[in-house]
């Protein structure tokens, strides 16, 4: 993960962090997880994530 990458992701989980999660984001998440065999590769996803979100 880059630092602009690790920076997006720290910038989305504030400004999100008390939005309530929809279903369809639960099950997402959930995928996320499922397909992440590490936590580094769990952070990179999340990281997309909050690129995608932008």
């Amino acid at each position: 993960m880059t630092d602009e990458q690790a920076y997006k992701l720290g910038e989305w989980l504030n400004k999100n962090q008390n939005r309530p999660l929809s279903y369809m984001e639960k099950e997402f998440l959930k995928s996320l997880v499922d397909q992440s065999n590490t936590i580094g590769q769990l952070i990179e996803n999340l990281a997309g994530l909050a690129g995608m979100m932008r």
